[in-house]
């Protein structure tokens, strides 16, 4: 499970993902996880 999770936010960072693209740039991560978690 950490694995994963640490593989998640490592494509957050690298943008594979289109959560968290609207939101300040210090705030990316803080928002995908958020938005993940509305889908999840």
């Amino acid at each position: 499970m950490i694995i994963e999770g640490h593989a998640f936010i490592q494509n957050l960072q690298r943008g594979h993902h289109g959560l968290g693209v609207d939101v300040l740039p210090g705030m990316a991560i803080a928002a995908a996880v958020d938005e993940f978690a509305l889908v999840a």
